[in-house]
């Protein structure tokens, strides 16, 4: 409820992810700095850079069909003023893994190839050479998210959570979540056909060459004006207009010497 009524996640949050998050039981960020609660000169200087404070964001599921309950954190650093995103990937169960497409999911557990948007990229290698082209998130867009938290949505939360129509205090329904699962799949593979589909309209396009080539060889043919009025492909409106302008030559001629 409350990361649907936050605008600045639409884009990131997926109705696979959505389905997981039902059971989300917490979430939280914590610097990790050691400068909190603090007072001394030295370690206000933060206050400088704020953007550099080192923080964690952290995830914590209940039971749930996907992976083992407990807590996801991936946590943000800036060694020597590099930012440094560092996250244990989350052990998904057998065929429940939102992050990789079937298809691209190779069998006996190698290396995935290609991911697709979740907001549990967040929990995975940050993009990097080849990784951008796989689909992951680059440390400076999780570094994005995890501001999105902590400071949009955590402040916040009480209010989004109100904000929300279908907060009945009743709790989702799981069941039937392998079938809402299995939807958002089928949406992926129409996607993915649309090369097929490419190839439908290229055959299409095919045929519309083919009508306008035959039309260019009917004109060749001899489909003029001079056949419509005199060959086989005789038209009747067209032998009309020509019937009424040879009488005009005619009969204006004619007017003009009875004038005389």
């Amino acid at each position: 409820a409350v990361l649907r009524n936050t605008p600045e996640l639409w884009d990131v949050v997926t109705e696979r992810d959505e389905i997981v998050l039902r059971h989300l039981k917490d979430v939280r960020t914590q610097y990790i700095d050691g400068r909190e609660g603090r007072s001394e000169p030295q370690d206000c200087d933060y206050l400088l850079a704020p953007r550099e404070r080192n923080f964690s964001l952290t995830l914590e599921f209940g039971e749930n069909p996907f992976f083992a309950p407990g807590e996801q954190t991936v946590s943000f650093r800036w060694p020597k003023g590099q930012l440094e995103v560092s996250a244990v990937p989350v052990k998904w169960n057998a065929g429940k893994r939102i992050t990789v497409r079937k298809r691209d999911a190779p069998e006996g557990g190698g290396a995935p190839l290609r991911f697709r948007p979740s907001l549990f990229l967040l929990f995975e290698a940050s993009a990097g050479g080849k990784g951008s082209k796989l689909g992951l998130l680059e440390a400076e867009e999780k570094l994005t998210i995890g501001n999105m938290f902590k400071n949009t949505v955590l402040p916040r939360v009480a209010d989004l959570y109100a904000q929300d129509p279908e907060n009945d205090g009743v709790e989702d329904d799981e069941e039937g979540e392998d079938d809402a699962l299995e939807d958002t799949d089928e949406e992926d593979e129409d996607e993915e056909e649309d090369g097929s589909d490419s190839d439908d309209s290229d055959d299409s396009d095919d045929d519309m060459a083919a009508k306008v080539e035959k039309a260019h060889n009917k004109r060749k043919k001899g489909t003029g004006m001079m056949d419509r009025v005199f060959g086989k492909g005789r038209d009747p409106c067209v032998m009309f207009v020509m019937f009424i302008m040879a009488m005009n030559i005619i009969i204006v001629p004619i007017s003009y010497f009875m004038n005389l």
